[in-house]
């Protein structure tokens, strides 16, 4: 499915009418070619997404909006270069080329955090500086490095939002120290904000310092996850609803369920044992430290636990039977049946399962974080 085709032309019309602008100017014939390429690319990606917002995103995150412009200026600029000399007519030129964009950005609420730069730029055209004059300024206020990128600013806070969230506070610490850090270059820049290139290197150092921690969040969370799951089969499959649950049962026919069931009573002991051991020497968490580690609790904030209180409280009980040989008591096993009976195995606060009646996480927009640096940058 492609994105809507007007909200992409929101989004690449300011570029298809650059596109044109070239060919009209007749700039160089390899440039063109290569200017067209990344149109092509960038028509491409809206053709094969389906959601205007992260298509707009992966534009900017890959750097298309840089490559298309900074490849653009360069041929426009040296197409003038040798053309006729006409100060008046290149600083109208410019001006007109910087009006159109901005109205086309202007309407997409996604790229109001560019549209400072670009009107600043107007400003100075306009306030009766000669061409050369305007280029100097706009070099020396650091405009055109401010067009290249726009504003990060907004696109961090928008980072920090969605890990908030989505209750990731791994990522929200890293890009809480992503924004620290662009906040630190704004402020011993003369133009108030980071250099791109020097901002870059330090999020990629940042994003490469805080990688482990990730890891290491994600790799805790599904293996306690996982030692759940097992018990959680094994206690349930010497219940009396094993046979027609679609966990065991099997297209082939009754004995081959049996066996399915079977292998689950006689292998999960093993693998919770092998689990566990594992578990306890890469993270020195045991089977009861689950329950108060910062990753289960963050979950169960989260809304994400998927066990009732009351599948968990039996889960707890059929632990320590969980053995090779072992089997649950009859209580754990008619209380199991009947929590299956009344379908209440589930939380009904979990908020990707059967109880979900809505979305369950609220994003602002990318836009509103951008309309507190609008026209401003």
């Amino acid at each position: 499915m492609a994105v809507e085709k007007e909200m992409a032309g929101q989004i690449l019309n300011p570029f298809r009418q650059m596109v044109k602008d070239a060919e009209d100017r007749g700039v160089a014939a390899d440039g063109l070619a290569e200017l067209k390429g990344i149109m092509a690319a960038m028509e491409k990606y809206g053709e094969e997404m389906d959601e205007a917002s992260a298509f707009s995103m992966k534009l900017y995150n890959d750097g298309y909006y840089t490559k298309f412009s900074g490849l653009y200026t360069k041929l426009v600029t040296a197409q003038a270069m040798n053309a006729p000399y006409d100060d008046a007519a290149l600083l109208k030129q410019s001006v007109g080329a910087m009006e159109n964009s901005y109205n086309q950005l202007k309407d997409n609420p996604d790229h109001v955090h560019l549209l400072g730069p670009v009107k600043k730029a107007i400003e100075i055209g306009k306030s009766g500086v000669s061409y050369p004059v305007f280029l100097r300024t706009c070099e020396e206020q650091g405009i055109y490095e401010m067009m290249k990128s726009g504003n990060d600013r907004p696109v961090i806070e928008f980072y920090i939002h969605v890990a908030d969230v989505m209750f990731d506070p791994v990522r929200k610490k890293m890009n809480e120290a992503i924004l620290a850090k662009w906040e630190e270059l704004a402020k011993a820049s003369a133009f108030g904000r980071p250099d791109p290139v020097e901002f870059g290197m330090w999020r990629y150092t940042i994003e490469w310092q805080y990688e482990p921690a990730i890891a290491k969040w994600k790799a805790i969370y599904e293996a306690w996850e996982r030692l759940l799951d097992i018990v959680h089969d094994w206690r349930d499959s010497f219940c009396a609803f094993a046979p027609y649950d679609e966990r065991w049962a099997d297209p082939r026919g009754k004995d081959a369920t049996m066996e399915n069931i079977a292998r689950t009573q006689g292998c999960n002991p093993g693998y919770l044992q092998v689990r566990e051991a594992q578990f306890k020497e890469y993270f020195g968490i045991d089977w009861n430290g689950i329950f108060t580690h910062v990753t289960y609790l963050n979950e169960q904030k989260a809304g994400r636990i998927w066990y009732s209180e009351e599948n968990l409280a039996l889960l707890k009980a059929a632990y320590p039977l969980c053995k090779p040989g072992g089997k649950p008591s009859g209580d754990i096993i008619a209380k199991t049946e009947t929590m299956f009976k009344n379908k209440t195995y589930t939380s009904k606060e979990n908020v990707t399962g059967e109880n979900t009646k809505k979305s369950p996480y609220e994003f602002k927009s990318f836009a509103e974080f951008a309309k507190k640096y609008g026209a401003g940058g």
